[in-house]
């Protein structure tokens, strides 16, 4: 199986065409080493195929990681909540507010780094580092953050948000 029909000696998808793509011990369009890939057997461009865990979490530390709010919103459900852990009332609680909380982070210049993404049965544990916050800037100007996202159907239903990994990953167990 190969990702977006790459195979040994192309640099692009037989069907789509999209490039940056390399075969064996090369990196993808999103940054991912394609021996990565192709070790977890993944065929993203057919639709017939479910995304598992392994691609979202890739998918979502691309889309993080380039401030993509287009390629975040395809992985999100129309009624995606985000919140404190265990919010009855979420701040957000649909697509377009999680995105327009994005957005308005990225207007006021906060920018995150995002330097891992677990796979935890039916959720991501997303870890990055975050600037332009007050929280950064009484921390020196980087703030660790932690998000779980949970993963139902291919798409994130829930994103809570944590200061310290050990209480994201209690949250997780």
């Amino acid at each position: 199986m190969f990702l977006h029909g790459v195979s040994p000696g192309r640099n692009s998808c037989s069907c789509c065409g999209v490039s940056g793509y390399r075969w064996g011990g090369g990196v993808t369009g999103i940054g991912v080493p394609m021996s990565w890939v192709a070790s977890r057997r993944m065929r993203w461009h057919d639709g017939s195929v479910t995304k598992g865990m392994d691609e979202i979490a890739v998918l979502v530390r691309s889309a993080l990681a380039r401030e993509d709010l287009s390629a975040f919103m395809e992985l999100l459900d129309p009624a995606v909540t985000w919140g404190a852990p265990g919010a009855r009332n979420p701040s957000c609680k649909n697509r377009n507010q999680v995105l327009a909380w994005y957005q308005r982070g990225q207007d006021a210049g906060v920018r995150g780094s995002v330097y891992n993404v677990e796979v935890l049965g039916d959720r991501l544990l997303v870890s990055m580092s975050v600037r332009g916050t007050d929280g950064a800037k009484e921390r020196g100007g980087v703030a660790l953050r932690f998000q779980v996202l949970t993963i139902r159907n291919g798409k994130v239903v829930d994103i809570v948000g944590f200061d310290d990994k050990s209480e994201a990953l209690s949250y997780v167990s």
